[in-house]
């Protein structure tokens, strides 16, 4: 008899997943893919699409309420985790405005504006929490990865935009929307969902609110470009959930997996960073960029294997003396300025490698050049220099 019962709550709860997967999947198709001239209308907009969530989340607080699988006497402790992971996330979103510079918001700040946008923000949010928590602890005790990842990847896919989709033309949009759209969103999804798993709805509402709120309400918003945006969203919610996971399993008191202690995620968290910040600082993130020397026409200041720093778009005040990096076709060159001269109302530069016998047969424009060098760090390039004869972009000196 208890085994058949056991069976009859396992249907059950399957079925129960099925319905509030289909009812969200479809209530998200008619907010979505209505014709335009329904959807783009501001009743649609702001009073029907909210009216469908919010009986999708009547709906979703009349079942049974699923048991989540953290610890009852660590709920208090998970919110103000979950609090802080946020507050983290808000401040590094700060910090990088004060570092990238800040745009105004495009949304309406009036207080009916805020009103109707944090309802039908608010609205879709709650729903998909609640959603997900039944989702993710209405399965077998023992949830497996594969369920995990099917629960972040089907949420994450409803909250992506299909005009976003449909307006992907050229390989570097298509690489913004998988690093901003997709892997940022997909990241944020998988910690919402432990966080469901872990402590309930309330702890992912809590998580991803303070950042909508923020996103809406902020009458500035960091002004990012796309790269920035896409580690920050794919590695915060990683450094989250490290955060997180550990901070819960010292307060669970649950460290018997392997007879080990648990293991500090702080030393990870510092190397990861180092990492991230190394990768920007290669990709460009920031003014400062690194380049490898491949050839020795600036020696002896400059050798080849060497790596320059160079300030992008410093190129105001320059004079003679300074070694500036310039285009010419697709390749960058090092060299440095050996006069100024003024053509047709025009400033141009005379450029010469300090190692060369001859100065450079065409004068640079202002236009042409991309930075200053400000230092330079022998030897760290020699690894590249391995792969000189295959490297598509041509470093000339």
């Amino acid at each position: 008899m208890n085994r058949n019962r056991l069976i009859k709550l396992t249907d059950t709860s399957k079925t129960r997943n099925i319905v509030i997967m289909t009812t969200i999947f479809g209530v998200n198709m008619i907010e979505k893919f209505s014709p335009d001239f329904i959807r783009n209308t501001p009743i649609f907009i702001y009073i029907i699409a909210t009216v469908l969530w919010t009986l999708v989340i009547l709906m979703l607080i009349c079942l049974p309420r699923p048991k989540f699988r953290g610890k009852i006497r660590t709920v208090s402790f998970l919110l103000w985790m979950s609090f802080l992971c946020s507050v983290i996330y808000l401040l590094v979103m700060m910090i990088c405005g004060v570092a990238f510079g800040f745009g105004k918001s495009p949304f309406d700040h009036s207080l009916l504006g805020i009103v109707i946008n944090l309802f039908k923000i608010f609205s879709f949010l709650i729903a998909i929490e609640l959603a997900r928590a039944q989702l993710i602890n209405n399965s077998d005790r023992k949830t497996s990865l594969g369920y995990y990842a099917f629960i972040a990847i089907f949420i994450t896919i409803l909250s992506l935009d299909p005009d976003t989709l449909a307006n992907l033309e050229t390989n570097l949009d298509i690489v913004k929307f998988i690093g901003v759209d997709l892997l940022a969103e997909l990241c944020n999804s998988f910690f919402a969902t432990y966080l469901a798993y872990i402590g309930g709805p309330l702890l992912s509402i809590l998580y991803l609110g303070m950042q909508e709120g923020f996103y809406w309400l902020s009458p500035v918003l960091p002004n990012l470009n796309w790269i920035a945006q896409a580690f920050i969203g794919i590695l915060l919610p990683i450094f989250s959930m490290m955060l997180f996971q550990f901070s819960y399993k010292r307060e669970a008191m649950v460290s018997k997996v392997r007879d080990q202690k648990a293991e500090n995620p702080f030393g990870w968290i510092v190397v990861t960073t180092m990492s991230i910040l190394i990768i920007w600082f290669a990709i460009g993130v920031f003014p400062v960029r690194p380049y490898v020397i491949l050839t020795g026409s600036m020696e002896p200041v400059i050798y080849a294997g060497d790596v320059v720093l160079v300030q992008r778009n410093d190129t105001e005040d320059l004079k003679v003396g300074d070694i500036i990096q310039f285009s010419s076709g697709n390749d960058y060159i090092f060299h440095r300025i050996i006069g100024i001269v003024e053509e047709h109302g025009k400033i141009l530069y005379q450029t010469k490698g300090d190692n060369n016998s001859a100065e450079d047969s065409e004068l640079v424009e202002a236009g042409n050049i991309k930075g200053r060098m400000i230092d330079v760090i022998p030897k760290i390039g020699y690894p590249a220099l391995f792969f000189r004869n295959s490297d598509n972009t041509k470093y000339q000196f």
